[in-house]
């Protein structure tokens, strides 16, 4: 996909072109920010092949937004994308007995509420007749969860540390084949170490668990940093989701669980 343009969209013009186009919508839940006030980034990606547009949504929510079902109620956006990045902050956990990992609990929102709260906000919203095609429950949405820190949280040995380049995110079909394959490793180290509850997802059926790091070396937390940072497959969540709402590659060996 090549991206078309750049542009800033008000919510009315999301709504309106909703039939049109599938939304894909990627909120960092970071503490300390105010939904009402935080920009957004919106980029429109055109397929050169089918002519399928797609629209993107960057957005800064702090994650106290998600445990306020009436303030989550007037985040249209996230009600109509079809699908949506969560970020989940493993620090947001206390760290696993006899981990020799730099794992502090930070005291954030841990991703399990903000996902239920979510969840609940989506089923319990009015619905109408002419709705019946938009994707406003969660079983119609997909969803890319992001494990944040792997940097802090996995040992040097894990294969995410891999070194060998892959380009996989940019072949059809990524989101099915990591559905089948990866996904579930991280899926279950996600159940052992965090939350068994948001390993299941509940109320998602279409779902998909990645490592992230945004430093992409390991670190001491608080301290300088010995270089820049290099993120390292922080562009798997949204590759995946371009792939899976792609009306080319949608449903294509989709197995569920």
């Amino acid at each position: 996909m090549r991206i078309e343009n750049l542009r800033q969209f008000s919510i009315c013009s999301v709504i309106g072109t909703v039939g049109l186009m599938p939304l894909l919508v990627l909120p960092a839940m970071i503490g300390g920010t105010r939904a009402e006030v935080r920009p957004e980034l919106r980029l429109m990606i055109r397929n050169e092949g089918s002519g399928q547009q797609m629209l993107l949504v960057f957005r800064d929510l702090g994650g106290e937004n998600f445990l306020d079902p009436e303030r989550l109620k007037e985040l249209s956006f996230l009600r109509y994308a079809q699908g949506v990045v969560l970020m989940a902050d493993p620090l947001a956990y206390e760290p696993p007995d006899g981990t020799e990992l730099p794992w502090r609990c930070n005291g954030r929102v841990p991703a399990a509420k903000i996902l239920e709260t979510y969840r609940r906000v989506l089923e319990e919203h009015d619905r109408y007749p002419e709705q019946e095609d938009l994707p406003l429950l969660p079983s119609q949405k997909a969803l890319a969860v992001a494990v944040t820190k792997a940097d802090l949280v996995l040992p040097d040995g894990h294969p995410f540390w891999s070194d060998e380049p892959s380009q996989a995110h940019l072949e059809p079909g990524y989101w099915s084949r990591r559905r089948r394959d990866e996904d579930r490793e991280v899926r279950a180290w996600v159940r052992r170490n965090l939350d068994r509850t948001l390993a299941s997802a509940p109320g998602f059926d279409d779902v998909a668990f990645f490592f992230v790091s945004s430093y992409g070396y390991r670190h001491e937390p608080q301290t300088h940093l010995t270089g820049p940072p290099r993120p390292r497959r922080v562009h798997e969540p949204i590759f995946g989701l371009i792939d899976c709402l792609s009306s080319s590659t949608k449903g294509e060996g989709d197995e569920g669980f």
